[in-house]
């Protein structure tokens, strides 16, 4: 299988950011702002639907299906992590720390 080498970078380059922001800033703790809570969700479902779009517009039902219930999973998951995460108000923010 040949993988564009700019999209090899690209899925490298999102993972370390990924991590970055799920791993790291989870543990240290992060104050929260409107910007932080909509820019890493759009830009991964942008990766998302952009490196999909080829499969499925061939995809047949059952792969679509399969690809719901993945989304549903994965909201579920969502859900689970943001129960998990304590807010703490100080001053004029929000801190937040997942455990």
């Amino acid at each position: 299988m040949h993988v564009n080498p700019l999209y090899a970078v690209l899925y490298v380059a999102l993972g370390v950011l990924v991590i970055y922001r799920v791993v790291y800033k989870e543990l240290r703790g992060t104050t929260l702002t409107r910007k932080s809570l909509v820019t890493i969700p759009i830009i991964l479902v942008a990766v998302g639907v952009f490196t999909s779009l080829d499969a499925l517009r061939t995809a047949d039902t059952d792969e679509l299906v399969l690809v719901g219930i993945d989304i549903v999973v994965l909201a579920v998951l969502g859900l689970l992590r943001s129960a998990s995460t304590k807010l703490t108000a100080g001053g004029d923010t929000t801190f937040q720390k997942g455990s």
